[in-house]
């Protein structure tokens, strides 16, 4: 629950939907998945990805694949 939070504090002002959040789980095992959404949906921006990603290789460095 807390990786969970932690991405969803990340991407709050960004991402209003959880299939926002969705894509960057899928970004993490496949570099070629869009983070985009259609409009009018919000998506989580490539910074925000990159400091998602970040954040997984320093608090939760077992978790990310």
């Amino acid at each position: 629950m807390r990786l969970i939070d932690d991405l969803v504090a990340l991407g709050s002002a960004e991402a209003h939907m959880d299939g926002a959040y969705d894509q960057a789980f899928c970004r993490l095992h496949d570099p070629e998945f869009p983070l985009r959404l259609l409009p009018p949906y919000a998506s989580l921006s490539e910074k925000t990805f990159g400091e998602f990603r970040t954040l997984l290789r320093e608090k939760y460095p077992a978790w990310q694949p």
